[in-house]
Order: C-alpha cells, then sequence, then structure tokens
C-alpha cells in the first residue's frame, strides 16, 4: 500500500512540473556585430507562451549596466507573443567587445537567458550603422 501512495505522489509532482508554463524564444542570442560609441541601440526578443497556462514575466535583470531591459507586465495567454526590449547604452564603450545577458523568470520560477554581443567602434558624426570598410580602428592606427 506504501508503494502504491509513494507511486501516485511521485506521479502528481511530475505532472505538476510537466505543466508548468513557459516561454520559447525566436533567438535567444542576439549578434548586433559592430555598432558606434555614442548612441542608443535598440534590441528586442520576441517570445512565444508555448504552454497551456497563462504566463507572467516576474522579471528581466540584465548584467552590467549597460543593458536596461523592459518586459510586458500583462498575463501572456497560451499561443500569444511579447516582446522584450533591451537598450544598449554604448557612451564610452568604444574599441571594446562586450557580451551581455538578461535573465527573465517568470512568476512560477521557471527561468530563460538570453543575451546580446557584439562590437563598439569609433564612428563619424551621422553614421549609425558603419561598414566594415568605414570602421576606424584607434588600436590599429599606423600598422
Amino acid at each position: 500500500m506504501i508503494k502504491y501512495f509513494l507511486a501516485l505522489t511521485l506521479l502528481l509532482f511530475a505532472l505538476k512540473a510537466y505543466s508548468q508554463p513557459f516561454i520559447r524564444f525566436d533567438t535567444t542570442n542576439v549578434n548586433v556585430g559592430d555598432i558606434c560609441d555614442g548612441p542608443e541601440f535598440e534590441v528586442y526578443w520576441t517570445f512565444t507562451n508555448i504552454s497551456d497556462t497563462t504566463v507572467v514575466i516576474d522579471h528581466a535583470n540584465s548584467t552590467g549596466p549597460m543593458l536596461a531591459s523592459e518586459w510586458p507586465t500583462e498575463p501572456i495567454k497560451p499561443g500569444g507573443t511579447g516582446k522584450i526590449h533591451g537598450t544598449l547604452l554604448t557612451t564610452g564603450w568604444m574599441g571594446r567587445s562586450f557580451y551581455r545577458t538578461i535573465l527573465v523568470q517568470l512568476t512560477n520560477g521557471s527561468r530563460n537567458t538570453i543575451s546580446v554581443k557584439g562590437d563598439v567602434h569609433y564612428c563619424e558624426p551621422g553614421i549609425n550603422f558603419p561598414k566594415k570598410d568605414e570602421l576606424v580602428y584607434p588600436s590599429r592606427v599606423g600598422e
């Protein structure tokens, strides 16, 4: 009798774990490539609720002061989509590579990690998205 009770208890825990809400991102790693020092750079991650229940994002914390994130605060129904918005503050990062992550946690405790990476370069005023041959590499001057 104890074995049946134990098996039933384990089955209930397994079903509870299986039915927890979770989300799937279209892409978890965004490579922005070469960007200019100075202006803000917008990054978006799109996700879909692929569970049977409503999902609520509790918080989305970023690593470092370089990425500020915004996320939907309203519940997302099954099959619904949403966006997480990040702003790269590139001022003062000239000549550096970066890799930043955001930990997305749902109200039930499940977690997803999304990331952004790239390189920050000096650009002439008015140039937002330089081509490779238009970049100025101060560390390579005179080579």
